[in-house]
């Protein structure tokens, strides 16, 4: 068997390419929009009408340069062709038995070494551009308000007209993939003055969210042996949701609010990150790829989300002027609020799950205060586990179970102070519990990420000109 490697650059492993990419994404949006509103009475109420428009454009696009550089060409350069050429001074930083040494590369060292390759005069250069995708929208909307003794009544719509264009290279020509999609939002909203200090809000609402518009871009990396590719999907359409909302207000003096109230939403086309397939998709070598095995965006089946949120802010002041305490003391206050939710949606397999980045419970309390120029705030956020991804969630099965985030709390504190209406100074420090990010498959003891991101302090002054 020979004698055992205690070292990994023991092991002959000759450097047989090298390689360099640098770019990225670039993006241009432009916007124009109208509102015009016009008062009259109609029934001897007054009524404001308030209509408009908008058209954005938007570009982005993910162009690459390539940098390459094979054995050939690495053995003319005189290039070194060991580990240790790129290896850093330092050994194995865990405290897990390996059995076995290894050092860690070094990126600088890396760098110098693509870098006395592109000098060398050898190797190759070429421009790859990973998609390039347009979205324009025009809407309009119209919205009207009455008024009445014991409060108004808003009413409206809003009309969205999508258009997706995008393209992505592939092989020897491109893929390119257009979508067209108009949708219509109403909405209405009551609010009633119980009296001076309390108030009840209903309103019935509408929405949709869009798979992010580089996401619809038709690139691909297929896998013609597999029948397998990954990237955008052109054909995921829009999450939809309809849903009542009931809220009651008490303003309380000096500047305190208590508020509670239920929702319910309903969704169509719920949102997964998932498999499908790959659909029809023109691909410049005329071969029929709309059976792949997709990994990408799919839509899956309906979801609902009912909920309670009580939420609840007051300053000290009014109290310390009471009770004859310091003035200094009244600048203290408390902001807090909780919500409470159960919610599920159907995966593209039929499955029933939890709305994909939906906790059942989320907290958030601040202690601040704000007096003679001087803020400071401490708050503390907690959410319970939420679903990520499915393991279901088109026409596959992965292996494992769902994945979710593990409940998480964050603390953080600021601090700010005004000198003048210009000058002011500032101090930021977040998560100072320093927890961690995790991430599980179906049960928290299985544990497929654990991430600490430390603690972030910031600080400096802003100047206004």
């Amino acid at each position: 068997l020979g004698p055992r490697v205690t070292n990994i650059e023991e092991f002959n492993w000759p450097l047989t390419q090298l390689r360099r990419r640098w770019g990225g994404t670039e993006s241009e949006a432009y916007t124009a929009k109208l509102d015009l509103t016009r008062e009259f009475d109609f029934g001897g109420r007054p009524v404001e009408l308030k209509f408009g428009g908008m058209y954005a454009d938007r570009n982005k696009f993910d162009e690459e340069t390539l940098f390459d550089i094979r054995a050939a060409d690495i053995a003319a350069a005189g290039l070194p062709t060991t580990f240790a050429a790129i290896a850093n001074d330092e050994g194995y930083l865990g405290e897990l038995p390996l059995g076995y040494a290894f050092r860690y590369h070094e990126s600088g060292r890396a760098r110098a070494l693509v870098d006395q390759a592109i000098a060398s005069g050898r190797g190759s250069f070429s421009t790859e551009r990973a998609y390039d995708v347009t979205e324009t929208i025009a809407a309009a909307y119209v919205m009207g308000t009455a008024k009445f003794d014991w409060g108004n009544v808003i009413a409206g719509a809003r009309v969205e007209r999508t258009t997706n264009e995008g393209e992505a290279p592939f092989e020897n020509g491109v893929a390119r993939a257009e979508i067209d999609d108009t949708l219509v939002f109403p909405s209405v909203h009551v609010n009633w003055d119980l009296n001076d200090d309390m108030k009840l809000r209903l309103s019935f609402n509408t929405g949709a969210a869009r798979p992010d518009y580089d996401e619809l871009a038709p690139s691909l990396d297929v896998d013609d042996v597999n029948e397998t590719a990954s990237g955008g999907n052109p054909n995921a359409t829009p999450e939809r949701a309809w849903g009542f909302d009931a809220y009651y207000e008490w303003y309380l003096p000096p500047r305190g609010i208590l508020s509670a109230g239920v929702f319910y939403k309903k969704v169509t086309d719920v949102l997964f990150s998932g498999l499908t397939r790959l659909g029809p998709v023109a691909f410049p070598d005329g071969i029929d790829r709309s059976d792949y095995v997709l990994s990408t965006t799919v839509n899956g089946g309906d979801g609902e989300i009912t909920g309670f949120e009580l939420a609840y802010q007051q300053p000290a002041e009014l109290l310390v002027e009471r009770l004859g305490w310091p003035s200094w003391l009244g600048g203290f206050g408390l902001q807090a609020n909780v919500t409470l939710t159960d919610s599920e949606a159907t995966t593209p397999n039929g499955r029933t799950v939890p709305l994909p980045g939906t906790s059942d419970a989320v907290y958030n309390a601040i202690v601040y205060y704000e007096k003679y120029g001087f803020s400071a705030r401490l708050s503390y956020q907690f959410r319970t586990d939420w679903l990520s991804g499915v393991s279901e969630a088109g026409i596959l099965s992965s292996n494992g179970g769902d994945t979710y985030w593990r409940q998480d709390g964050e603390l953080d504190f600021s601090m700010r102070y005004t000198f003048s209406e210009r000058f002011e100074w500032f101090f930021d420090a977040a998560n100072l519990t320093d927890g961690p990010g995790r991430r599980f498959v179906s049960d928290p003891t299985y544990t497929i990420e654990y991430e600490e991101f430390g603690r972030r302090f910031l600080t400096g002054v802003r100047v206004g000109l």
